[in-house]
């Protein structure tokens, strides 16, 4: 009876769960209702150009999303895209394992299959996330979502029945609760689509609109929109007092440093969240596989490659995340640089390309950033763990066979980096005291740069030549080290070239960044939004002579009527002449101070109209600073009332660094101790036999 329950068990677990993953084979069923959805919410749709006269208009192309336009559901989408990512991961791992026995060039092609084979299969969720006929889209999404979650569900406890059964007590370790571990994101995602669908189906049930319309669905202008151009035009200091803002409030200006009005497009709020999954994912699983490498090959070095494995972990896990929130701020940094117009950040290699070029590369800069953090996740795991096991490992078996005071011995080739430091800060130190001339004003807070005492200077730095010459020696050494190691930290990093000025147009990930910037600008610029917005409530105040409904997004802003503020007539109306006053005030501010003040009487009679005084046409905003990256921001912190500790803005690198290069050192130190002890026991062992 025992062999009867258990092998049928085994087996499945062989066939569906060791060799290959149920959730991949089982998701080829899924194209069947998704094709039946999409032709569903397509025959829902009327084409407006493409030979409307045809069947009624039907079926018309339904879009998953709007990556130019904000969609209706930004953080259904965001989960809709955190439940797939795993299913990618699976479907690439198959195609690259060696289950197929097929040829290299056959797998290439499969990899492009079975991408688009995903594209369809998630099209629906995504399609009934964002269409604007709610209750359809609601049932069916939430039907197609609980089909995911259930498929999900039943992959964690066949992985969790199968591994607690047969491959835990193998190898020593609870590899279920590893994995059900590194597929959490996955499942929380599918759990929070799923609670998604049921709200949109709650809330078109209690409010009986099942239906909007395409203006409804489709806003030209937003509330955040106006809020950006309300600023420009009034930039009155938005900062609260210290003693109104909460610690709470206070930490998320200190890290998030708002900008009024902006809002990160979806575009990269998905790249940013997708990127976060991956990162968590791929670290974990690098973590595990290495745990089992050491538990299977390294059995006497197990706890110091596990010490080795933890700090590696930790720390890729928080080079991802301080990569993540770089790229957002960067990102709003540019962006707000290009709505002043400024293209100055952007090489002069990569501001040549036509719009079409443009465009395609920003439509490659979701797919290439998400491959950019799994292989910046993988190399910077590696970069730190691979150093560190072998320091742990060679300090244990030196410390072993008693050498291990000669390994100490070896850091004497310390003493020429330290010289070095100590000689570039006497040079500094001698340069300012004899060789730069007087301050011409007691206030400035440096000396001009200008040589005095010429001839001890040529003197002195006839000396030097020799003499930083051989410090030369290690410092292009560092050079190189630290340029190698900055670049395999930089992968991520799509808002940064990891290639020399001039050679910009070669990174085609920083292309791909540039390119995705100017498409958003293009279309999302907040000032071209209200004024195109403006223009079409003015033209279509003209046509109906009645205020606009469904004008904005938010309710504050909804109530405005804006016929009331552009007049139907055409001629030279107070409305008119204010805008053109406005205009030449704000191209030529000198004038605000000459400018002639209107009454109080006249002032109060229009209380809801700006003062045109209040106009400031500052460059920089009081509330960030557009001209500093985000990888030179730091921190400081005040702990006992008078003390200020400052953290560095690069403190993460700089620990990195720090971890690598002595691991480097120990490793460059005592291998060769450890190689030179091998070979003289072997040596030993020959002449013995």
């Amino acid at each position: 009876m025992e062999t009867t329950t258990v092998e049928p068990l085994l087996q499945f677990c062989y066939d569906n769960v060791f060799e290959t993953n149920i959730s991949v084979d089982y998701i080829h069923w899924f194209l069947i209702p998704a094709v039946a959805i999409m032709l569903l919410l397509c025959f829902m749709e009327k084409r407006k150009t493409f030979k409307p006269n045809i069947m009624g208009g039907r079926p018309a192309v339904v879009r998953p999303l709007g990556f130019l336009d904000e969609p209706a559901n930004r953080w259904g989408v965001m989960f809709v895209f955190g439940s797939v990512t795993g299913n990618v991961i699976q479907i690439a791992q198959k195609a690259v394992s060696d289950e197929l026995n097929w040829p290299i060039w056959a797998r290439i092609f499969m990899v492009y299959i079975l991408c688009l084979e995903t594209s369809v299969v998630c099209y629906p969720l995504f399609a009934c996330m964002t269409t604007r006929h709610k209750l359809v889209g609601a049932i069916a999404g939430l039907l197609y979502s609980l089909g995911w979650f259930t498929l999900e569900m039943v992959r964690n406890v066949a992985i969790g029945i199968c591994f607690v059964k047969y491959v835990d007590p193998q190898r020593d370790m609870k590899m279920s609760a590893h994995i059900l571990i590194q597929e959490m994101p996955v499942t929380i995602c599918n759990f929070l689509v799923v609670l998604k669908f049921c709200w949109k189906l709650y809330k078109c049930l209690r409010k009986g609109i099942y239906k909007i319309s395409h203006e409804e669905h489709v806003k030209l202008c937003k509330s955040y929109h106006l809020t950006y151009v309300k600023h420009l035009l009034n930039k009155r200091s938005l900062d609260n007092t210290n003693e109104t803002l909460t610690w709470k409030q206070k930490i998320h200006r200190k890290i998030i440093r708002p900008v009024p009005g902006f809002r990160f497009p979806i575009s990269i709020t998905i790249t940013s969240f997708m990127s976060g999954v991956l990162l968590y994912m791929v670290g974990l699983y690098c973590a595990m596989f290495m745990e089992i490498q050491s538990k299977t090959y390294f059995i006497d070095f197990v706890d110091l490659i596990r010490a080795a494995n933890v700090i590696a972990t930790m720390i890729t896990l928080l080079c991802g995340i301080r990569n993540i929130y770089i790229l957002l701020m960067n990102y709003r940094r540019d962006m707000l640089l290009l709505f002043k117009g400024d293209k100055s950040f952007i090489p002069n290699t990569v501001q040549t390309p036509s719009p079409n070029v443009y465009m395609a590369q920003g439509m490659r800069f979701i797919g290439t950033s998400i491959t950019g953090m799994f292989w910046g996740t993988v190399f910077c795991y590696l970069l730190v763990f691979v150093p560190l096991a072998l320091m742990f490992m060679i300090i244990k078996i030196l410390n072993l066979r008693k050498e291990l005071d000669e390994m100490w011995k070896q850091f004497q080739w310390l003493i020429y980096p330290i010289c070095m430091v100590i000689i570039f800060k006497v040079q500094t130190f001698l340069i300012g005291r004899y060789f730069i001339q007087p301050k011409i004003n007691a206030e400035d807070k440096y000396r001009p740069l200008a040589v005095d005492n010429r001839n001890i200077y040529d003197v002195f730095s006839f000396f030097t030549i020799f003499l930083n010459a051989s410090i030369g020696l290690f410092t292009f050494l560092k050079r190189i080290l630290l340029g190698a190691f900055l670049g395999v930290f930089m992968i991520p990093r799509m808002d940064r070239s990891l290639l020399m000025r001039g050679y910009e147009a070669m990174d085609k990930c920083y292309v791909n960044y540039i390119g995705m910037i100017m498409v958003d600008v293009a279309h999302n610029h907040p000032v071209m939004r209200v004024f195109c917005f403006l223009v079409k409530s003015n033209l279509e105040n003209r046509r109906d002579r009645k205020p606009l409904r469904y004008a904005v997004e938010n309710a504050v802003y909804g109530n405005l009527s804006f016929s009331n503020h552009i007049p139907i007539e055409t001629g030279n109306s107070i409305a008119k002449r204010r805008w053109w006053l406005a205009l030449t005030l704000i191209r030529n501010p000198s004038l605000v101070a000459l400018r002639v003040r209107e009454s109080k009487r006249e002032e109060s009679r229009h209380r809801t109209t700006l003062s045109l005084t209040d106009i400031k046409c500052d460059d920089k905003t009081a509330i960030v600073d557009q001209e500093n990256s985000a990888d030179a921001w730091g921190f400081s912190i005040r702990c006992c009332r008078n003390y200020k500790f400052e953290i560095p803005s690069n403190i993460l690198i700089n620990l990195m660094a720090l971890i690598v290069l002595l691991s480097v050192l120990v490793i460059y130190t005592g291998f060769p101790i450890l190689l030179r002890s091998l070979m003289e026991e072997a040596e030993a062992l020959a002449q013995a036999t």
